[in-house]
């Protein structure tokens, strides 16, 4: 992946400044097991615990291939901005530029 890093200007978020380059490996480096393996409730409001494992359940469903396929195209642009300076901001919120690198764009060092 080149490109600059969303920690690089403060008053900016680059996450759309890079260039992502397939690696020749047999191993995938993303997982997106949660959402196969999970066996429990799937809401918001009850607790902090059923909170968390909601949000990856539903994020793990949104970020799925065919679904984004299909949602991304009917997406207004306003809607396609506010996700991505949604994410972006999170991002830049809870991780810090090592966690950023090495868990978010998993960078090889």
């Amino acid at each position: 992946m080149q490109g600059e890093s969303c920690f690089r200007d403060e008053g900016f978020i680059f996450l759309g400044l890079f260039v992502v380059e397939r690696e020749n490996s047999p191993m995938a480096k993303h997982k997106h097991q949660f959402v196969d393996d999970y066996d429990g409730l799937v809401g918001f409001g009850l607790d902090r615990d059923t909170d968390e494992k909601t949000i990856t359940w539903y994020l793990q469903k949104f970020a799925d291939d065919d679904h984004m396929a299909l949602i991304r195209e009917r997406m207004s642009e306003e809607d396609l901005k506010t996700l991505f300076d949604l994410l972006g901001g999170l991002l830049k919120k809870y991780l810090s530029e090592e966690e950023y690198h090495a868990v978010f764009l998993k960078e090889q060092e």
